[in-house]
């Protein structure tokens, strides 16, 4: 094992292990049935790599809190700030605070409960990873509920794993990476946010149409006919649509195949009826104006985003502007 530490005048520590340090891992017997022999040995040794990392900071005093971080991850501008923040924010006593939701990564400890931490996990090395013995210890120190600052603040983006080959596309579904509107700010009046994709509450169609911040991210591929539609309180009169998809942080994630409708008519059952294209989506946007005016009419009550094919991947609206003609 070697870990790097940065310390206080901005140097990086480096410390290392030696094999003496570490118990038989071999011929493991309580490790997980659906684990192979190679993933159970080496998520044994990564253990007890913590567990070494973890008694060399508490030993050495380093911190008054330990922050464990994995190296393949990204953050959100400004989250060393926001970090501090969260933490004079806290009401009691805690033990632990989460800045990402997955596995072991951004989770801040007193450096003082680390001993504690360390001898759970060696303890329990052969049966489970330190991702799930943690959600175990921290109960035990009478925090009964995991504390995640959202939007968290760090996102995982690797993909690979370095030992088994396996592809692990998981990500921080409340990592937000500072997603601003990047256009100017349209009017969006009232409406109704109406999908039949499906997606976390955390990313919901609101977001999309929100003029400040978030965005709507759907937990499922978009196929051919499926929908993403907005629908007025009362008819406007429209001088401009743009649609922005994807982040690039997910740049696959975008908005496909894809045609922005309008119509005029309403049934009065918040839906609307006579569709009419007036663009189509490049590289994930659309930017329509004067479209009213190709329909001969003034008064908007619907527009919407209609896939006409299916698409490989998931699909991100960043942001749905609506500007009002003056």
């Amino acid at each position: 094992m070697t870990s790097a530490i940065e310390n206080k005048n901005g140097t990086i520590k480096i410390i290392g292990s030696f094999d003496w340090m570490y118990p038989s891992l071999t011929n493991l017997t309580h490790h997980r049935k659906w684990h192979s022999k190679s993933k159970a040995k080496w998520k044994a040794k990564q253990n007890i790599d913590f567990v070494l990392l973890w008694l060399y900071v508490y030993k050495t005093k380093l911190s008054e809190f330990y922050l464990h971080l994995e190296d393949d991850v990204i953050t959100a501008g400004g989250y060393t700030k926001a970090m501090k923040t969260f933490i004079n924010d806290q009401k009691g006593e805690w033990t632990y605070l989460e800045f990402s939701e997955l596995g072991m990564i951004a989770k801040l400890y007193h450096t003082h409960d680390l001993e504690a931490l360390a001898k759970m996990v060696a303890l329990f090395y052969q049966e489970q990873p330190a991702d799930n013995t943690y959600l175990h210890f921290n109960p035990q120190m009478l925090q009964f509920r995991r504390i995640i600052r959202k939007p968290t603040l760090f996102q995982h983006i690797g993909m690979t794993s370095s030992q088994w080959g396996h592809v692990q596309s998981i990500k921080d579904r409340f990592f937000v990476a500072n997603v601003q509107k990047k256009l100017s700010k349209g009017d969006n009046p009232p409406a109704k946010i109406l999908t039949n994709l499906k997606f976390l509450s955390k990313h919901s169609p609101e977001n999309a149409y929100n003029t400040s911040f978030g965005y709507f991210w759907s937990k499922s591929k978009p196929k051919k006919d499926d929908y993403f539609r907005i629908v007025f309180n009362k008819p406007q009169a429209i001088q401009r649509i743009v649609v922005n998809s994807g982040l690039d942080i997910f740049p696959e994630d975008k908005v496909y195949n894809a045609v922005l409708e309008i119509s005029s008519k309403n049934n009065n059952r918040n839906d609307c009826t006579d569709y009419n294209i007036i663009g189509k989506f490049v590289n994930g946007k659309v930017d329509v104006q004067n479209a009213p005016y190709l329909l001969n009419t003034t008064e908007i009550r619907c527009f919407q985003i209609r896939f006409q094919n299916s698409q490989n991947f998931w699909a991100i609206i960043q942001e749905i502007s609506v500007f009002l003609r003056r």
